[in-house]
């Protein structure tokens, strides 16, 4: 009994509970939609989790809004009720609808063009629907995205309705802005390289410019490929009004004369002793200056170089250099795997003394044009002219005076240029050479018609590629660190013609250390020359790089013939490939290359200077 009783109270409580629930949460009699003129009333409702018959509870208006505000196309959403009779209510959305869109309008923007920007707005918003807050949002995050793609670190500062033109919708960007540059060197003391120098490196920018972070960036990189430092922190702040920042680069000098004195291997491989003196940052003005002095294991006497040169003219591109030399040139020696080759039998003795002179301007952007001029009188050493029974079985006498012009155009894109990993180079060169061969013997005994004077022109086309293969950390930002190491792969393809008759040694050659690893130097020779160069670069230190190569090319359709080394009428290209090793030294770049030949060869290749 006690327990029916208990019961029956359990049941009566919770139906006065039940009812006191259902007075509070009456049921839903009907949805009205106020204020839409444009939209359909169950494209409003559609998403309310309120529904006709079903309970109404007022806690849970405010999210009721928020559900039909998130569509986007509402300027205001507000939801009431009024009692419908015992235990019912109607439900009243009242709604303010977004305007149409009918034009866009953008202010702000100077470094990208308006119709670029209303391109991606009219695929985003099309024109004539109601402006959706969504859409707006999508149109800052693409507007930004190809800001940041050009280098253009912006605020979006407004998409939406225009307050003071009716249907208009207003796309409002903040360009940056270049504030204070400063050069702040890290070790105690004065800077040595001149302010002047910072600026022509960096594209003399200035205060207020439109601030192109990655080619601001490409003028950090260009300065550190000078190698006058020994590291750049760049740093971005805040400027002292918005959208303006300051750019500061934390600085280490390094020393860059060098003196030196002893034995070495050239680019021939042949023992050298030698005594230089070298300034990249000559006084810290920019300029570089160099004199050699050295004399060959073989022979042949003393060669002097005096070289001077400024890259840095005016912003990144306008360049001179100069070099006054007399020196000589061993031809047909120092391949690469006997550093004492010399002339017996292998090789023979020139003389050349002249100038090399080339002067390059930037002609727009990544445009370069260059024009230069080479002068030269060739005499040949250590030859028995009078008896032809002991001439060297590859030696080729052609005494005279050489005069060749230089002109070339080049599209530059490479990143960065001294050492790049991403970007392509496209070139062109043109040299029409003039020649007064006054003495002829060797090899060329009996061709008579390249004596006295005769001009022609020497053509070469040339295509590089570099693919980065690793992450390269925020390369449009000017703060991310200068010395990163990226792997990549580099291609290289160069096509020359001769049209004319030239001196021999003005032929196209290919074989070396510079080409065709694997040969000899100087191997192949002739009126038509290719060449493609592929390699795999994976830095494994700062300074230290292992490289893998494939060499493919050769030259055809010259003239003269040279003990052990038969020549080709037509195009008969070789292949070659191997394992090197790059190195960054105070003296510059070296590369030792080992390379296998398809004709079951091997040479290893000592190499003073960059690649390609």
């Amino acid at each position: 009994m006690m327990r029916w009783k208990r019961s029956a109270a359990l049941g009566a409580a919770l139906t006065m509970m039940m009812c006191a629930w259902a007075q509070s949460n009456p049921t839903i009699r009907e949805i009205k939609v106020e204020g839409n003129v444009r939209l359909a009333a169950a494209d409003v409702i559609g998403p309310m989790r309120l529904k006709v018959g079903g309970p109404f509870n007022a806690a849970e208006v405010a999210s009721e809004e928020d559900l039909i505000l998130a569509l986007g196309v509402f300027r205001e959403v507000a939801i009431t009720s009024q009692p419908a009779g015992e235990g019912q209510v109607d439900v009243i959305v009242n709604i303010v609808e977004n305007p149409l869109v009918k034009e866009f309008r953008v202010i702000g923007n100077t470094e990208i063009s308006t119709d670029e920007i209303t391109a991606i707005a009219t695929e985003i918003q099309p024109l004539g629907q109601l402006y959706n807050l969504r859409n707006g949002r999508a149109i800052a995050d693409r507007v930004t995205a190809l800001y940041e793609a050009r280098g253009y670190r912006i605020q979006i500062e407004q998409v939406g309705p225009d307050r003071d033109v009716e249907e208009t919708l207003t796309i409002s960007v903040l360009e940056p802005k270049l504030g204070e540059v400063r050069i702040v060197n890290e070790s105690p003391g004065n800077l040595r390289t001149q302010q002047s120098v910072f600026e022509r490196i960096l594209g003399r920018p200035e205060r207020g410019s439109a601030l192109n972070e990655r080619e601001f960036r490409k003028g950090i990189e260009d300065l550190f490929a000078t190698r006058w430092f020994d590291n750049i922190v760049p740093r971005l702040d805040n400027g002292s009004v918005p959208g303006e920042y300051d750019v500061t680069l934390i600085v280490k000098e390094r020393p860059t004369g060098l003196f030196n004195a002893g034995v070495a291997l050239d680019p021939q491989s042949r023992l050298v002793g030698q005594v230089s003196y070298s300034d990249t940052n000559f006084r810290g003005s920019g300029q570089n200056v160099g004199l050699v002095l050295s004399q060959a294991t073989v022979g042949g006497g003393a060669s002097v170089d005096l070289a001077w040169g400024n890259e840095y003219l005016s912003r990144r591109g306008a360049g001179i250099n100069a070099n006054v030399y007399s020196r000589v040139v061993y031809n047909f020696t120092g391949s690469g795997s006997n550093p004492f080759g010399g002339n017996s039998g292998q090789g023979f003795d020139e003389r050349r003394t002249g100038l090399d002179l080339i002067y390059t301007t930037p002609m727009g952007k990544d445009l370069l044009a260059q024009v230069g001029l080479n002068a030269e009188n060739i005499k040949s050493l250590n030859l028995d002219t009078t008896n032809t029974g002991s001439q060297d079985a590859r030696s080729v006498q052609q005494d005279g005076d050489l005069v060749i012009l230089k002109l070339g155009l080049s599209m530059d894109q490479r990143f960065p240029r001294l050492d790049p990993y991403e970007g392509r180079l496209a070139s062109i060169t043109l040299e029409p050479g003039f020649s007064n061969i006054t003495k002829i013997a060797g090899q060329v005994t009996g061709l008579e018609d390249i004596l006295g004077k005769n001009s022609f022109i020497r053509t070469q086309l040339e295509y590089r590629q570099y693919w980065p293969m690793g992450r390269i950390a925020n390369q449009n930002r000017i703060d991310a660190p200068v010395d990163q190491m990226v792997p990549s792969i580099a291609l290289r393809s160069r096509y020359g013609f001769i049209s004319g008759r030239v001196p021999f040694f003005e032929q196209l050659f290919i074989g070396g250390s510079s080409s065709l690893r694997g040969y000899e130097n100087q191997q192949f020779w002739g009126s038509r020359s290719f060449l493609t160069t592929v390699e795999y670069r994976r830095p494994l230190q700062r300074n230290f790089s292992l490289v893998g190569f494939a060499d493919y090319g050769g030259a055809w359709g010259g003239y003269g013939e040279v003990t052990g080394f038969p020549q080709f009428s037509t195009a008969n290209l070789k292949l070659a490939y191997g394992l090197g090793l790059a190195f960054t030294t105070p003296l510059g770049p070296i590369r030792l290359d080992y390379a296998i030949n398809q004709d079951g060869g091997s040479r290893v290749h000592f190499n003073i200077g960059t690649g390609f």
